[in-house]
């Protein structure tokens, strides 16, 4: 019978979700981007860290409806300013994409 090895990683090439963020954190912070861009996308991650956090922990999404997050939810259609919780991690991970590309704060359609 033949043997076939499976190229595996080692468990440490996997980064934590936290980790991820954090270096995804430097960069920006690192990078050539406008203030504003870069806080946007900062809060950007924010958002998607408390998504994951409810979506694995049922922590719920209240913490969105939070001050802070009034500028990120301002560049989205009104329906996700009132209902933070409905937007997809997609829809925002596109935008902060976008963002970083054109080095602006890019608005999602009303």
């Amino acid at each position: 019978m033949t043997k076939i090895k499976a190229n595996t990683l080692s468990h440490h090439f996997i980064l934590t979700h936290n980790l991820i963020t954090s270096s995804l954190l430097i960069l920006l912070n690192k990078s050539d981007l406008t203030d504003d861009v870069k806080n946007h996308c900062k809060i950007g991650l924010k958002v998607i860290e408390i998504i994951y956090a409810d979506l694995g922990y049922n922590t719920g999404t209240n913490l969105l409806s939070r001050k802070e997050f009034d500028s990120f939810y301002n560049a989205f259609p009104m329906a996700y300013f009132n209902n933070r919780e409905l937007i997809s991690v997609d829809m925002i991970a596109n935008t902060i994409e976008l963002c970083i590309t054109t080095n602006k704060i890019v608005t999602v359609g009303s």
